[in-house]
């Protein structure tokens, strides 16, 4: 599976559609198939959502932050994790910017 921008497949399909614009005659069924494939794109559930992992990653540093801060010998484990943490995040966000 790879991830995709849906919007801007959409947004292809579309503009492709309109060159073949019913208007053109013998396009129609050409135009109806392409409005059909922006129809089953629109439907598709979401494989990767960034707010959601984002807020997970999020929630896992606080965690991390705050048993850091009871500085028990068994928490300073946790440090690590925290930089690893922020650069998670760091990556996730980038990810969701590759144009």
């Amino acid at each position: 599976m790879r991830l995709i921008d849906a919007d801007k497949l959409i947004l292809h399909l579309n503009d492709y559609a309109l060159q073949e614009a019913p208007f053109r005659g013998e396009s129609a069924d050409t135009y109806n198939a392409i409005k059909q494939c922006i129809e089953a794109v629109e439907e598709q559930p979401t494989a990767y959502d960034v707010d959601k992992v984002v807020k997970q990653l999020k929630e896992r540093l606080s965690l991390y932050q705050r048993l850091q801060k009871l500085q028990d010998r068994d928490c300073l484990q946790y440090g690590y994790k925290i930089e690893a943490t922020n650069d998670a995040i760091e990556i996730v966000k980038a990810g969701a910017k590759n144009d």
